[in-house]
């Protein structure tokens, strides 16, 4: 893959997503211009090991948890794995970006969730890098003056998330959003 095929992200929040009975969370990465923005939904487990690390009184035991371990036995050992790799967001397939971790100078690739790449991310500081046929389809423009507000393609949301807003949709009688939604299930139905 060419790099200038590519562009670089960052993380810019993690956002819980408060009334969910499903402990999800909102990922908001930012392109270096600050002009797009990729979200995407992550479980309650990698929420959970965001939150532990942005917590000051718990350093002690995050430094003590295997990935942080890892990326120390790493560096001590003059591996500049930081700077070997990359993590590379390359599609979506089945409402889920298709995303690895990329080894630049053999090209070799080992796939993993963006969730997790994410945090990788930030224990390793290991560079996110998206196509630019990718973000162009499932970016959003980024605004600093709304904060709270993050937009997300469709075709990224979990089947249930789906199916709870069609539901609610349906309920509002917002028939146009449930058409969207309906059409978007239907569509991931028929791939399977």
């Amino acid at each position: 893959m060419y790099d200038e095929e590519l562009v670089r992200l960052r993380l810019e929040c993690v956002m819980s997503m408060e009334g969910s009975d499903r402990r999800m969370a909102l990922i908001s990465l930012i392109t270096d211009n600050d002009d797009q923005q990729l979200t995407f939904v992550c479980d309650g487990y990698v929420r959970d090991q965001f939150l532990l690390r942005d917590k000051p009184e718990w350093r002690v035991a995050v430094n003590k948890m295997l990935p942080e371990v890892m990326c120390r036995i790493l560096q001590d050992n003059k591996l500049a794995f930081n700077t070997m790799l990359r993590i590379v967001i390359l599609g979506v397939s089945d409402g889920e970006y298709e995303t690895v971790v990329e080894d630049i100078a053999s090209l070799a690739r080992y796939p993993i969730r963006l969730s997790e790449a994410v945090l990788l991310s930030i224990i390793s500081k290991i560079h996110i890098y998206i196509k630019k046929d990718v973000l162009r389809r499932q970016g959003t423009p980024c605004s600093k003056k709304e904060v709270f507000y993050r937009s997300m393609p469709i075709n990224i949301l979990p089947d249930e998330t789906l199916n709870d807003s069609l539901q609610k949709a349906i309920e509002n009688e917002d028939y146009r959003l449930a058409q969207v939604l309906s059409d978007e299930l239907k569509k991931r139905k028929k791939i399977e």
